[in-house]
């Protein structure tokens, strides 16, 4: 009755001990999964705001192979001026 119980123990406590591991692992890799797909929301969303600012640009790209556009644009940004012209800046108000 006694080598009964102690074979008992030991199959329980190998048991125990192969779930224990088994819990351990799926349980990390269960955490490694919740992990990956919290950073693929937010690579997903900087994806987006990056293809946001391509479109942009490209529309930027396409501006400036204007002449007409690159003139006003330069006047604008840094107070260049065409022969004959006067620059008066009235600086931006602050409100």
């Amino acid at each position: 009755m006694k080598k009964y119980r102690l074979r008992l123990l030991i199959y329980l406590g190998l048991l125990v001990s192969i779930g224990a591991i088994l819990s351990l692992s799926c349980f990390s890799t269960w955490k490694q999964i919740v992990a990956n797909r919290k950073t693929k929301e937010e690579l997903t969303s900087k994806y987006s705001e990056l293809l946001e600012n391509e479109e942009s640009l490209e529309g930027e790209v396409v501006k400036l192979q204007d002449p007409e556009y690159v003139a006003k644009y330069a006047r604008e940004k840094y107070l260049f001026t065409k022969d004959g012209e006067l620059i008066i800046d009235m600086g931006k108000s602050e409100e």
